[in-house]
């Protein structure tokens, strides 16, 4: 009888989860401007990572904290947002997340949080229709609750969260909110106005 062990092999990273970002920044010892450059690519790298997912069909399931949710993404040694936990990606519009995992509301959407849990099958369009609205939504709702956790409280930061206060607020709408995609073009721009100010010596 043969046996054969299957085994995976993944990159380390010695900055770990993206929930400790903050001590990292600390001990690289860069200055202000730098950081906060590093800052908006993250939020630019989380906002990449969430329309990948929807492009393919997939939401955040078990992300109902944001200390879960951070603790899901590592911080690659160039600084750069990866995912690190991909067990809990459920279908959008046909699996639901479990009524427990739905429950935070200060981080998960009221919509999410409010509707009786469901499945739809794929032949049952308006079910899936109405339950993708709420999936995609629902990561939607969490982006902006993660941007300004990455842009910290340093001057220049602030600054960039008070440009995004529009495009964040309607990450909250319950009508329609900005795709994934549309953050990721927001952010590029803030990113580049940052740079065309001259802020970055």
């Amino acid at each position: 009888m043969c046996r054969q062990e299957r085994q995976i092999v993944t990159a380390h990273h010695k900055f770990r989860d993206s929930y400790k970002i903050h001590s990292v920044m600390k001990k690289l010892q860069l200055s202000e401007n730098e950081s906060v450059l590093i800052r908006i690519q993250l939020c630019i790298d989380y906002a990449d990572i969430v329309a990948f997912l929807h492009s393919i069909g997939l939401y955040q399931c078990d992300a109902n904290r944001k200390s879960k949710l951070l603790s899901q993404l590592l911080v690659t040694d160039d600084l750069r947002l990866i995912v690190g936990d991909l067990d809990y990606l459920r279908l959008i519009g046909i699996e639901d997340c479990p009524r427990w995992l739905r429950k935070n509301p200060d981080f998960n959407s009221p919509a999410f949080i409010e509707h009786q849990k469901v499945s739809c099958s794929y032949s049952n369009r308006k079910c899936v229709r109405k339950l993708a609205d709420i999936h995609i939504k629902e990561d939607i709702w969490k982006l902006p609750e993660v941007c300004k956790f990455f842009l910290g409280e340093d001057k220049p930061a602030k600054d960039i969260i008070r440009n995004l206060e529009d495009i964040h607020r309607q990450c909250k709408s319950h009508t329609s909110p900005p795709s994934a995609s549309d953050l990721v073009d927001r952010y590029i721009k803030e990113k580049f106005a940052f740079l065309k100010a001259g802020v970055l010596k």
